[in-house]
């Protein structure tokens, strides 16, 4: 029964069981890790939150019922034997084990703490990543709404460079002008 409950939860991602509480599976994107220089893969988490419920789903009884080629009284009066006995394992040893799922340890009275399994770890490894540069290699590179290639945009930036340096040609116009006006006063200022 254990193993077709795992089945269930990873197909449809929502697992009640009553009295106990709902496991769900939530999808964790890719991660980078820029410190310890790892890609981290997504992970599959299953969590556990415990919600009142008094039966599971129509669709939970027919997929049981397929499932162990049953017809859906058999399947509903074994999941309830079941739900009973894991409330019983709860409540008597104070854990419980659900292959794949992970562990059920009671906390307080009707409250419980889940420790899932991390089976994704195990088939998919983080990878060490190193950050890759490559010198003089063209790639488009959006620029407003136009994309560019990065070989025109080192020549855009170049040409705005060389436009920058008017201040150069300022200050030799100035220091000739300056020049001239002295000649011009030094000159005429003998001849009065």
């Amino acid at each position: 029964m254990r193993n077709v409950l795992y089945n269930y939860l990873i197909l449809n991602n929502r697992l009640a069981i009553p009295g106990v509480g709902v496991f769900t599976v939530e999808q964790v994107p890719a991660r980078l890790d820029f410190v310890n220089k790892t890609l981290l893969a997504p992970l599959s988490v299953i969590r556990f939150s415990l919600e009142n419920i008094n039966s599971a789903d129509r669709q939970f009884y027919q997929f049981l019922a397929r499932t162990l080629r049953v017809d859906e009284t058999t399947a509903i009066r074994r999941f309830n034997d079941f739900a009973f006995d894991l409330k019983n394992d709860l409540a008597t040893m104070g854990e419980a084990e659900l292959p794949g799922i992970g562990k059920l340890i009671k906390a307080f009275s009707n409250t419980y703490t889940f420790h899932a399994e991390n089976v994704d770890e195990e088939f998919f490894p983080e990878i060490s990543v190193e950050r890759v540069i490559r010198e003089k290699a063209s790639h488009t590179i959006l620029v407003g709404e136009a994309e560019k290639t990065s070989d025109e945009m080192l020549e855009i930036l170049s040409d705005r460079s060389a436009n920058n340096r008017w201040w150069i040609y300022a200050i030799i116009l100035g220091v000739l002008g300056i020049g001239l006006i002295t000649y011009y006063y030094l000159t005429h200022s003998v001849n009065v």
